[in-house]
């Protein structure tokens, strides 16, 4: 049995493919088949953007959709893909994905487009907590990507140049927009 996981963000799109595997008599999930991350094209709305991203996502990993037994959705515009079977919040979706790969992880920090939270788990997976900022795009993925541009970098240079740093500049908590 094959799922579908199509995280729809604010600004980007990422499927991945997992395969249940019987092991022991208890079913468990295998890491993905293949995954797919796309940027939203400006002509494309979020429907096509899903539709598209499923497709392309199936394509790279050699599957078609008649051998996808489940779609979950998660995600800002989780209630957008239309085709899902069902759907989880980002704060469900970060915690089990998060205890999912690395089984004694207990804390997530999950920085999006335009927002930023950080979540605590237990062993299964389940939320135990959680904060998040949404008044302030400080600190999330479109402020490190208006700083790229900026310094006319790419998202991925910009990163490896913030881990050479050997000082550490103060920012003030006022709104960087």
């Amino acid at each position: 049995m094959i799922t579908a996981g199509i995280d729809m963000g604010s600004r980007t799109v990422k499927v991945v493919f997992l395969e249940e595997l019987n092991v022991e008599g208890a079913p468990q999930l295998k890491w993905g088949v293949k995954g797919k991350h796309m940027m939203f094209p400006d002509e494309l709305d979020m429907d096509e953007a899903a539709d598209k991203a499923l497709a392309d996502g199936l394509a790279e990993a050699g599957l078609t959709r008649d051998q996808v037994t489940r779609i979950v959705a998660t995600g800002a515009g989780r209630k957008q893909v239309r085709f899902a079977d069902s759907d989880v919040t980002e704060v469900s979706a970060g915690a089990r994905g998060a205890v999912f790969m690395c089984p004694s992880a207990q804390t997530v920090v999950d920085v999006g487009a335009e927002e930023g939270r950080g979540i605590k788990a237990n062993s299964l997976g389940k939320v135990v907590d959680f904060a998040g900022n949404e008044k302030c795009a400080a600190g999330a993925g479109a402020f490190a990507e208006s700083m790229a541009r900026a310094l006319q970098l790419t998202l991925k240079d910009f990163g490896e140049a913030s881990l050479r740093s050997d000082r550490s500049i103060p920012m003030n908590a006022q709104c960087t927009v």
